[in-house]
């Protein structure tokens, strides 16, 4: 059996560059510009020291994942808005910002079978730690990012 970071790998590859789900993965991925760090226990002051410790060492990747232990979405939910607290009074927040992927992510307002919940849907919980200045500069030089969701949903219904 594969090891999370393995199937973490193998999930960017094979799903979000393949079906070109975000237009800034390809890049980082592929020069091996990702940190990878598996959390094995899932205790909230674990996951806080483990975060606070990747975005003061990121350099020089350019994002990471913090990959979690097997939750429930709610159990997951509780654990990123705490992560996401945790970055805006650390004011680490101007610096850094967080994507939420989780096996069973549900957009609010979406029935769980909504095929558009694939986009955010990962092998495991995970916090994606992006530069939020990295993300403005490819937001910059890519263009309109509001049609991006809209085609991502397109392509889900396709699947």
């Amino acid at each position: 059996m594969q090891n999370p970071i393995s199937l973490t790998k193998k999930w960017i590859a094979e799903f979000v560059i393949f079906h070109s789900l975000c237009p800034f993965a390809k890049i980082p991925f592929e020069k091996d510009n990702i940190l990878y760090k598996e959390i094995e226990n899932p205790d909230i002051q674990m996951v806080l020291s483990c975060l606070h410790e990747t975005v003061v060492t990121l350099d020089p990747y350019s994002n990471a994942f913090l990959i979690l232990p097997p939750s429930s979405f709610d159990e997951y939910l509780d654990i990123f808005y705490k992560a996401e607290l945790y970055l805006e009074e650390t004011e680490l927040n101007t610096d850094f910002q967080l994507a939420s992927f989780h096996p069973e992510y549900q957009f609010e307002g979406y029935d769980i079978a909504d095929k558009r919940n694939w986009t955010n849907r990962s092998p495991f919980p995970m916090l994606h730690i992006l530069r939020v200045k990295e993300m403005e500069d490819a937001i910059e030089s890519f263009g309109d990012t509001s049609k991006v969701f809209i085609e991502n949903e397109k392509k889900m219904r396709l699947l």
